[in-house]
């Protein structure tokens, strides 16, 4: 899988950068050549990159789904060890432990298996929402970097048959080719910042929903424990 991906990005960097062309496009210079719109893309990938770093220091598996933790619980309910069981949850950090500690406590009031699993599924619930409603922002610029890159191209279209109908045949190709090169630089733009905004999003909730499936089923062990096994 990891070759795989390796020769997946080398063929996409192959293929965008290329070889070398008898133009290079110098991306600093194009950029202040977009205008407003430039601007606002560019305040678009700072929060990108912001949301990007943030899910990535939340999303650790240590504050969600520790392996260490996972490994020793499983271990314990094979043994059929409570003590065991209560000294994996002792000081609960991450939202394993959290769900363990609480149903470990429900189980010791005599709260009824029904009603300690709703009470562990809305608490995980409401964890695992909190995290996926951090994601909108990689979806909103997802979505909004595109349009708005078309916006700025459809103003710089606009800008370039003004000047073809105040210059006339006199202007010639180069003025109305460098206007559409500077028109169309938006939408580079607006595309470079969506699609790692695109991946980064659907990257992001796969992996919830991958430790979602592992923190249910580490839970639904544990409730099988407690409740049916003697």
């Amino acid at each position: 899988m990891k070759h795989s991906l390796f020769f997946y990005f080398f063929f996409l960097s192959s293929f965008v950068f290329g070889e070398e062309t008898l133009v290079q496009i110098h991306w600093a210079e194009e950029f202040g050549k977009g205008g407003g719109t430039s601007i606002v893309l560019a305040f678009l990938s700072v929060i990108a990159c912001t949301s990007f770093l943030e899910r990535i220091v939340s999303t650790r598996s240590n504050l969600i789904i520790p392996s260490k933790l996972s490994r020793r619980l499983s271990a314990s309910i094979k043994q059929r060890s409570r003590d065991a069981i209560k000294e994996c949850i002792r000081s609960p950090k991450s939202l394993l432990g959290q769900c363990a500690f609480l149903v470990f406590t429900n189980h010791n009031k005599k709260i009824s298996y029904e009603q300690n699993n709703q009470l562990v599924s809305e608490l995980a619930g409401r964890k695992f929402a909190h995290h996926q409603s951090r994601l909108q922002a990689l979806a909103v610029i997802a979505g909004l970097a595109p349009l708005l890159g078309l916006l700025g191209t459809m103003i710089g279209m606009i800008e370039s048959f003004k000047l073809v109908s105040l210059y006339g045949d006199d202007g010639g190709a180069a003025i109305l080719a460098d206007s559409i090169a500077k028109a169309l630089i938006t939408t580079a733009l607006g595309l470079i910042i969506a699609i790692p905004s695109l991946g980064a999003y659907h990257f992001f909730k796969f992996r919830l929903q991958k430790m979602m499936i592992e923190v249910e089923g580490a839970i639904d062990d544990l409730l099988q424990f407690l409740y049916f096994q003697k």
